[in-house]
């Protein structure tokens, strides 16, 4: 799936094995890798992404303060070694908590999970997009039926 994604995580390591992972595992696009909140808010002014890959644990804004001032809509992977947060995560548009360190077969999983919420939100996308107003194609299936049984063929 084309999905296009950013990693923020003070630590570079962190930072090298999910990119790692990312390109030995998928097709997505990483757009940035940034080393601290701040940086990630001033990448994310100007770019947009699907979701991003975000560390709680950082000085001078947490990931936790990060995620308070990000757009409402913006889809989050959180990337920490602290599980006491995670109830607290998903008050977010959060997809997955991967604690640290991250084995590749967690990360899979996430993937499929990542990959699987993307569908989805497509998926729908797509069948509004195909149905257009559900009233208005009601009112056409409803004067085909009754064309029909009055005999009166559509084709």
């Amino acid at each position: 799936m084309n999905l296009s994604c950013i990693i923020i995580d003070d630590e570079p390591d962190a930072v090298n094995l999910v990119e790692l992972l990312i390109k030995q595992s998928t097709t997505w696009v990483l757009k940035a890798k940034c080393y601290n909140a701040l940086e990630a808010l001033a990448f994310l002014k100007m770019n947009q992404v699907d979701f991003i890959f975000l560390d709680i644990n950082m000085p001078k804004l947490t990931g936790m303060e990060l995620a308070t001032l990000l757009p409402p809509r913006t889809k989050i992977v959180f990337t920490t070694a602290y599980s006491e947060y995670a109830v607290e995560s998903y008050s977010f548009q959060t997809i997955d908590y991967l604690l640290k360190p991250i084995t590749l077969k967690r990360f899979l999983a996430s993937v499929e999970k990542i990959e699987q919420h993307f569908f989805k939100i497509r998926a729908g996308i797509s069948a509004k997009c195909r149905t257009g107003s559900g009233i208005y194609f009601r009112e056409i299936r409803k004067n085909i039926k009754e064309d029909f049984i009055k005999g009166h063929p559509v084709f």
